[in-house]
């Protein structure tokens, strides 16, 4: 199940560099995490354009995304579905749609990464290392806290269970409300 929805507006350079001008993030409420892949694709194209309007109004932009099934909601003729009330608010705009490979889209698939997936597979990974001879952790317990040590220094396990609300609260006390 997606639990949020992730989009960056970027700009591109006489060089043709792209440069990120903004990052947008915005944590699906249970009924929109329901949605399906397609409608998820589409919405979150509809809440970027939204979020960054002040930019994009009265300016013709490139929407680029990594879902070939977006090509279709051009064609959606339903006039009471949610697709074509989406379709109706991005006719407003001057916009074509492209696909961007996954594989050239990292920025924006780096940020909609689900941070404790991340971490369950950093913590894998981690003890993958920490297994292997080339890296020696050394934990022991102090003050009720676990510690690892390393031949540099010693840092606070903070433990599993906990991890979730320590990243939310840096993320909410730091001005970016949800993970």
């Amino acid at each position: 199940m997606q639990v949020q929805t992730t989009a960056i507006l970027s700009q591109i350079d006489a060089n043709g560099i792209e440069h990120v001008v903004s990052y947008y993030s915005r944590k699906l409420t249970e009924t929109e995490s329901r949605y399906s892949a397609a409608e998820l694709e589409c919405y979150a194209v509809v809440l970027s354009v939204k979020h960054f309007r002040i930019y994009l109004e009265g300016m013709k932009f490139e929407l680029l995304t990594d879902c070939r099934a977006l090509a279709w909601l051009i064609s959606v003729n339903d006039t009471k579905s949610r697709l074509f009330r989406w379709l109706i608010a991005l006719s407003t705009y001057d916009y074509t749609l492209r696909h961007r490979l996954g594989t050239t889209n990292q920025a924006a698939d780096a940020i909609s990464r689900n941070p404790v997936a991340f971490l369950e597979e950093y913590d894998q990974h981690r003890e993958s290392i920490a297994e292997s001879n080339e890296l020696h952790l050394e934990k022991f317990e102090s003050d009720g806290k676990t510690h690892v040590r390393t031949a540099t220094e010693t840092k606070v396990l903070v433990p599993p269970t906990l991890r979730e609300e320590l990243l939310k609260r840096i993320h909410d006390e730091r001005g970016h409300p949800g993970i």
